[in-house]
């Protein structure tokens, strides 16, 4: 892997998806692509969701598959090209036959999804042309209208000029450097860490033009990809009738995000068992890996991934560079996200199982019969670059530039700059976050299809 590290990491969104494609064709996996209309890149070419994907010897097209893996670049635009060179030396090691934990079993199915946000990543932007976060926008209609009504967080408001600021920040001014983070320091003295940074981050739908922002109804990019998923057999309709209970002796169990997100898969129903894993960067130490959990409740889950990872129970004695399993949730010194709704992974924990959710009915236990939480092991791997004051000082000063030119092109110094705090040019980061991948990737996959064959 090492001695071809420069053929995963791609220098663009075009040079990568084309990267893409032949390993994909390479490795014999099928293509499904999604076209962005009224979408372009910088250079006037269209924009593609592309989706990689192998089913098992067993199953028929268009039938849905007992156990899915399925691995995702690009949510959040600029943070794929790490996902994007991870997905790139599964497939080569796919086509070479050195990982059989990626070929699926008889009734099994993997996919990559390649660039979610296809504009981010070809604009060398965070966010999407409509300055939507997606991994707030995976919601019900009824969410996005509950969550509006919220406005954004009271401490936002209150930081409003520090963090969305009415003018573009000179990249190369030292005042503007300092300013911010003085004022950063201010806020977090006054409020703490923790309480600003959900302020921040956690992600709001009610202004826009804001960082963060969840949109104020589901956005193509998930539109496209849920339709793709029954296209291609990931996903198959369902019979009209309800869902019966669990069956006897069963106990009651529905994914922690099903009320937010469960009903983007109404009349739909998916396989008994779907591991996913949605590759970020951005949050946490250089180097480091955090494995961010899709729900709350977390012991479960988190078990299940330490011992399909091989992980030790407690993740800091097994090394500062080993990767860390943590609640999305967690704060502070316990790790280094935040509480969101209408995260990808979120949403694909919520699948329903085979039983499925028929038209007009609502998420519940039913629709998630035979499926245990160990069956829904869906994860963001976070990669850590910079410290969060320089992802901070990037990202606003980005945002603050597409809000006054949309056309600014990717060379842009402060989209450049943006690139850098999610994609560092450092050649040991890039090998350490790719070695790291790989392996989170190949040991989910194994655990989506033990005892399938």
């Amino acid at each position: 892997m090492e001695c071809c590290i420069d053929e995963y990491f791609s220098p663009s969104y075009r040079v990568a998806r084309g990267r893409f494609l032949d390993a994909a064709a390479a490795a014999g996996f099928e293509l499904e692509s999604l076209c962005l209309p009224e979408k372009m890149g910088p250079d006037g070419e269209p924009l593609f969701i592309d989706i990689a994907f192998s089913r098992g010897s067993a199953l028929r097209p268009g039938e849905s598959p007992d156990a899915l893996f399925l691995h995702s670049s690009g949510t959040h635009g600029v943070e794929g090209y790490i996902g994007s060179a991870i997905q790139l030396s599964l497939l080569a090691q796919a086509a070479s036959g050195s990982r059989p934990e990626l070929c699926p079993p008889a009734r099994g199915m993997t996919v990559f999804i390649h660039a979610v946000n296809p504009f981010g990543f070809a604009w060398n932007r965070r966010f999407t042309a409509s300055n939507c976060d997606l991994n707030r926008n995976w919601l019900v209609p009824a969410r996005f209208v509950e969550l509006a009504k919220q406005g954004v967080p009271a401490l936002f408001e209150r930081f409003r000029g520090l963090i969305a600021p009415d003018y573009v920040p000179d990249p190369d001014s030292w005042s503007e450097w300092l300013y911010v983070r003085a004022s950063a320091g201010i806020a977090i003295a006054q409020c703490g860490l923790d309480a600003l940074k959900e302020a921040v981050a956690a992600g709001h739908h009610s202004d826009p033009e804001a960082m963060y922002f969840g949109g104020a109804e589901l956005c193509e990019e998930p539109r496209l990809i849920v339709a793709a998923l029954r296209r291609i057999g990931a996903l198959q309709e369902v019979a009209a009738d309800a869902p019966g209970e669990p069956a006897e002796g069963e106990a009651a169990w529905q994914p922690w995000g099903a009320s937010d997100a469960g009903g983007l898969f109404e009349g739909l129903r998916g396989p008994a068992r779907l591991v996913s894993v949605d590759v970020h960067s951005g949050l946490g130490e250089a180097g480091q890996s955090s494995l961010l959990l899709s729900g709350t409740e977390g012991g479960e889950e988190a078990a299940t991934i330490r011992r399909a990872l091989g992980l030790a129970a407690h993740d800091a004695a097994a090394g500062p560079k080993s990767a860390c399993v943590q609640d999305a949730s967690a704060l502070g010194s316990a790790g280094v996200a935040y509480t969101t709704r209408g995260g990808f992974s979120e949403a694909l924990a919520s699948v329903p199982g085979p039983a499925g959710l028929p038209v007009g009915a609502e998420p519940s236990p039913a629709a998630y019969s035979g499926v245990r939480p160990a069956d829904r092991v869906c994860i963001a791997q976070e990669f850590g670059t910079v410290p969060t004051t320089d992802v901070f000082f990037a990202l606003r000063a980005e945002n603050a530039l597409y809000q006054s030119d949309e056309t600014a092109p990717p060379s842009h110094p402060l989209r450049q700059q943006l690139r850098a705090a999610f994609f560092p040019d450092d050649a040991a980061w890039r090998r350490e976050c790719l070695a790291q991948g790989v392996t989170v990737a190949v040991g989910l996959a194994a655990h989506a299809f033990a005892g399938r064959d």
